[in-house]
């Protein structure tokens, strides 16, 4: 849900979903990915170094450049798109 309402462009709704999979679930890479992408969008730039330390902590390999080849295997180029330029935002490492 919270990556639809990202894709939607409801950003502060869509966090409050990615942090109630988090809580489930602390380690759950592809939710702290969420949480890095829509800190980027909600331009909360504390948080999101936060969240991409823990990332890279995971996989240091987590970049922008990572990404954008792992996601054009199951992501539409708009969906990507979407998830790159939240990472910018956020300040992920482009390689």
């Amino acid at each position: 849900m919270g990556y639809a309402l990202m894709l939607a462009g409801r950003h502060e709704e869509a966090i409050e979903w990615v942090d109630r999979a988090l809580f489930d679930q602390p380690d759950f890479h592809a939710a702290i990915r969420g949480r890095v992408a829509l800190s980027g969008y909600l331009g909360r730039r504390e948080e999101a170094r936060e969240w991409i330390a823990r990332l890279l902590a995971v996989n240091p390999a987590h970049t922008i450049a990572w990404y954008k080849e792992f996601g054009a295997r199951f992501l539409s180029a708009g969906t990507l798109a979407v998830w790159v330029e939240g990472f910018r935002k956020a300040g992920l490492p482009e390689s």
